[in-house]
């Protein structure tokens, strides 16, 4: 048996603020973007790129993104990659890739300019945001399969 690990880790800024999502805002999605830069073999110039990454945060790793998170915030996602397929008409499929972060074992913590965590409470209010009950949990699975089948392209 070969081992596996799905695991993401990005560091970027929020491109709008976070969006509840679900009838009891357990789910939140944003973008972030992460860039990444080279120099123009031909011009010599300095080129920057960014790269947009959809994330999905259940839970109270969500809540706290939504509560604290807005548009430029520059954040640490951890989560895993999952790939959905949707299908408007038969035989003609999209694929979606996003991060997802759950509950337990993932997290979201907002970041200060310096590229350090805030100081004071809102560390503890991350770690507290990562802990969830098994009820939550579960609603966040529902959530999911709801969201799977709400994609609107």
């Amino acid at each position: 048996m070969a081992l596996s690990l799905n695991r993401v880790t990005i560091i970027g800024h929020l491109g709008g603020d976070p969006e509840r999502r679900g009838s009891d805002g357990a789910v939140v999605a944003c973008r972030v973007a992460t860039n990444e830069g080279y120099r123009d073999k031909e011009t010599g110039e300095w080129v920057d790129r960014a790269e947009w990454h959809n994330v999905v945060v259940f839970g109270g790793g969500g809540q706290y993104l939504a509560n604290k998170g807005k548009k430029g915030d520059l954040v640490l996602i951890e989560g895993k990659l999952k790939t959905r397929k949707w299908e408007k008409e038969p035989g003609n499929a999209i694929y979606f890739t996003e991060i997802v972060v759950q509950p337990y074992g993932d997290s979201v913590q907002l970041m200060s300019k310096d590229g350090s965590t805030p100081s004071g409470g809102a560390d503890k209010e991350a770690r507290n945001s990562r802990m969830s009950t098994k009820a939550s949990e579960d609603r966040g699975r529902q959530m999911s399969r709801e969201i799977d089948d709400e994609i609107p392209f």
